[in-house]
């Protein structure tokens, strides 16, 4: 058996990771109680602390994942315009047209860059 066959039939490794004993004691009786709405001022503004927190911590990835989703949408147009182009021209050379198709799409691709 190759090396890669014996990675893939061996069995998934397990971890244990174990908390302070303490802290998971503490975990334990927090999720074993029943859910309390909220009742008072207090814990209102605690929890909205808690959010703001979390969406301060979680703000930076997320306009990351939303920059490279822009940017990735941006390079699937030049590319899908590119193409277009690119059919143009391998249909005008069918037609006899004396048009490399391969280096005008080439040159193409600043055009359409700075078009979009």
């Amino acid at each position: 058996m190759s090396q890669i066959e014996d990675m893939l039939d061996a069995p998934a490794p397990t971890h244990n990771f174990r908390c302070h004993p303490e802290r998971e004691k503490l975990l334990d009786e927090r999720h074993a109680r029943p859910f309390v709405p909220l009742e008072g001022e207090w814990d209102i503004a605690q929890y909205t602390f808690m959010l703001e927190d979390e969406q301060k911590r979680h703000e930076p990835a997320h306009l990351l994942v939303l920059l490279q989703a822009s940017g990735q949408s941006v390079e699937a147009d030049i590319y899908y315009v590119t193409s277009l182009i690119g059919y143009a021209l391998k249909g005008a050379k069918t037609l006899g047209s004396p048009v490399e198709p391969t280096l005008r799409m080439a040159l193409a691709v600043p055009f359409v860059a700075g078009g979009l």
